[in-house]
């Protein structure tokens, strides 16, 4: 049975709650809080508080240098949030970001690259610009699969 698109978009949201959590350090303390409380508010389905503590763990993110992991993580939870609040072109404006940004500091073909262009791609659908959603899409989904193997659930996410 397919994923519908909203579970889809929650279970990306989990997977980067989880990826933000579980690479974090002491000095990293309030942008931690900050992603913890928007998971928190995100999972209730308060999408204007989730986007307010992701506002704020940007701003904390950014003081680790605007190239850092943390500043990705952020900005593509925000292009998530703006996703569910049909505000897709500036989600798209944070995905290209944290998109450009995972490319330098991941890497082109990690799973975090990966899991943010899909989430990209999903903006981009909501717009209706399927050509360039299906690009992204069809790279996200190779990067996922050569990096975690074809069973792996996260690319069952993805689709």
């Amino acid at each position: 049975m397919p994923v519908s698109r909203g579970k889809r978009l929650g279970l990306f949201g989990i997977l980067f709650a989880a990826l933000a959590i579980s690479t974090s350090c002491a000095s990293e303390g309030p942008w931690k809080q900050f992603m913890e409380a928007a998971g928190n508010a995100g999972a209730q389905g308060n999408y204007v508080d989730e986007e307010k503590q992701l506002q704020l763990a940007l701003s904390e993110a950014m003081k680790f240098g605007p190239a850092d992991a943390r500043v990705a993580t952020t900005l593509d939870r925000l292009s998530l949030v703006c996703n569910r609040k049909g505000k897709y072109e500036e989600g798209v404006g944070f995905g290209e970001r944290s998109v450009a940004i995972s490319e330098k500091v991941r890497g082109p073909n990690s799973v975090d690259t990966g899991i943010s262009l899909g989430n990209l791609a999903e903006n981009y659908v909501m717009l209706k610009r399927f050509d360039q959603a299906e690009a992204l899409h069809k790279r996200s989904l190779a990067i996922i699969e050569k990096a975690l193997g074809p069973d792996n659930l996260t690319l069952a996410a993805s689709l």
